[in-house]
């Protein structure tokens, strides 16, 4: 008996002209406004598409088929299915906006097809809810409804550091070096040095672990926390706080404007928390594991250049990878042997803003 193939097919009407839906398909940096969070994309019949996410899937492929406007097509192979698949997406314009189809084929109707055909229905539906949400508002859906945990900063504990705070013998997690006032963490009565272990059941070993967990679930929802305070496991129930949206400039003149009073205001205040504090204050540590304020600086101005990378990466069109590396202590020592003085790292750090 023939392997009976499968065919998925979604309709959206996007309030957008199809010029934009069809740049949202085919250009890297629109992929990465709502489709995916890292993309290539080599936009000519035969050229090269990877889409990647947090989560860690990824689907690799090439376009096979670009009509400007009108038809996107591009084959798929998504990590851990059996085999590659087409997509394709066709724009009609349609009362002031564009009529948008795509159909996904090629999956089989079998078992071993069943995990694939359900993640693809599922995700088919999310990101189109979100292209329509991005074109039509310039809110991302994936954001807006990202809850937040209300940690200010934590790292992973070494096996030495789990040893001295007290975990049994194998255990990992990340210790808490900060909590946001007033947020689900706080409320909880989570608090600094506290060594999470596991959330919403899951293991934490690493900031990555955490943001995964974080990100697969709703703000609103109610998820276990399980973390060690001085020896002593402990557990409780965190209900993911609800991020508070800002009003967004309407001109790209306006938001350029809001920006540089932005910073100008967090400098004032920087310099002014500094003001009268010399080399030995600025570079005193109040603990062997805590940074001092010349320490800091250099984090601020290693997460500048990270974030003036990624603005060149969208303009030239490639979507850079936007981790951050700047909590690794090699490149902060770094960045303090290069910029040694206090004045040099204030002035390094108003130059990048």
């Amino acid at each position: 008996m023939p392997d009976k193939k499968v065919k998925l097919k979604f309709k959206q009407f996007v309030q957008a002209p199809p010029d934009e839906v069809f740049s949202a398909f085919s250009n890297a940096t629109a992929l990465c406004e709502w489709f995916c969070n890292v993309a290539q994309a080599d936009a000519h019949e035969g050229g090269r598409l990877y889409v990647w996410w947090n989560s860690g899937y990824f689907a690799s492929g090439e376009f096979t088929r670009l009509k400007p406007f009108k038809k996107v097509a591009f084959t798929w192979h998504g990590r851990g299915e059996p085999a590659a698949t087409q997509v394709k997406v066709s724009l009609e314009a349609e009362k002031g906006g564009t009529r948008v189809v795509l159909e996904h084929s090629g999956m089989s109707g079998d078992k071993s097809w069943q995990a694939a055909r359900q993640a693809a229905q599922r995700g088919w539906e999310v990101v189109l809810e979100n292209l329509k949400s991005v074109l039509e508002t310039g809110l991302d859906l994936r954001f807006v409804r990202l809850p937040l945990l209300g940690l200010a900063g934590v790292e992973a504990v070494t096996a030495e550091q789990a040893a001295e705070r007290g975990l049994p013998e194998g255990k990992s997690g990340l210790r808490i070096l900060n909590l946001s006032p007033g947020l689900s963490a706080e409320a909880a009565g989570l608090q600094k040095d506290d060594i999470l272990t596991r959330l919403a059941g899951q293991k934490l070993r690493s900031l990555g672990d955490l943001i995964n967990v974080v990100r697969s679930h709703k703000a609103g929802e109610k998820v276990s926390v399980q973390y060690y305070r001085a020896g002593e496991k402990q557990r409780a129930k965190v209900v993911l706080s609800r991020r508070a949206l800002p009003e967004i400039p309407a001109t790209a003149e306006a938001l350029a404007e809001a920006t540089r009073q932005i910073n100008a205001s967090g400098l004032a205040g920087l310099k002014q928390r500094l003001a009268g504090a010399g080399e030995p204050e600025t570079a005193y540590k109040p603990t062997p594991e805590e940074w001092s304020a010349q320490e800091v600086l250099a984090h601020l101005i290693a997460t500048e250049r990270d974030t003036h990378a990624w603005i060149a990466g969208l303009i030239e069109g490639q979507e850079a990878d936007f981790i951050y590396h700047v909590h690794q202590p090699a490149r902060v020592q770094a960045t303090l042997t290069a910029i040694p003085s206090l004045e040099g790292l204030l002035g390094e750090l108003e130059c990048l803003l």
